[in-house]
């Protein structure tokens, strides 16, 4: 079976695979550091202060992992995923809103599990779920996500910011 046979008979769930890894971008390194300069002016942090800040929300989500992702074999796959997507979004909109280094904290914890951690691990469990015979293919096909969020979010957020700066106009 080729890939492209793969997805046309299940472009659903492949689909729904690969957005999940693409999403995931939001909470990862790669993408939250195109905003450290902005966050260490906005709360006079030095690089070791955020260092610290960052590296313990990224522990404290990976424990927190441990926990709730055990839940994706007991609830509705979709209703798990509209729900760390949730999560998501709201971790988007308290490190965007945040005005002390307490909710920055929680925005980032949010930002790294519901991103970086559970959407990940939903796209990949579902893959096997979903997938006997072709899960290889299946993973693989659905993990160009994560290439795809690498390769044009950063230009995209970077072209936006110099557009609302003025500098595009």
């Amino acid at each position: 079976m080729t890939y492209i046979k793969l997805f046309l008979d299940n472009k659903r769930i492949i689909s729904f695979g690969f957005l999940l890894t693409l999403f995931s971008s939001a909470g990862q390194t790669f993408f939250l550091s195109l905003y450290v300069n902005s966050i260490l002016a906005d709360f006079c942090l030095t690089n070791a202060s955020f260092g610290l800040l960052y590296s313990s929300a990224t522990i404290l989500s990976a424990a927190a992992l441990a926990f709730a992702g055990r839940f994706i074999d007991y609830y509705n796959l979709r209703t798990y995923a509209l729900i760390s997507s949730g999560l998501l979004c709201l971790s988007c909109v308290a490190t965007a809103l945040s005005r002390n280094i307490v909710v920055l904290f929680i925005g980032l914890w949010g930002l790294r599990f519901a991103g970086q951690g559970l959407l990940s691990h939903i796209s990949s469990t579902s893959m096997a779920k979903f997938f006997i015979d072709k899960r290889g293919k299946a993973l693989s096909v659905s993990v160009l996500g994560y290439a795809f969020g690498e390769g044009i979010l950063p230009v995209i957020i970077t072209g936006l910011s110099y557009w609302r700066a003025g500098v595009l106009r």
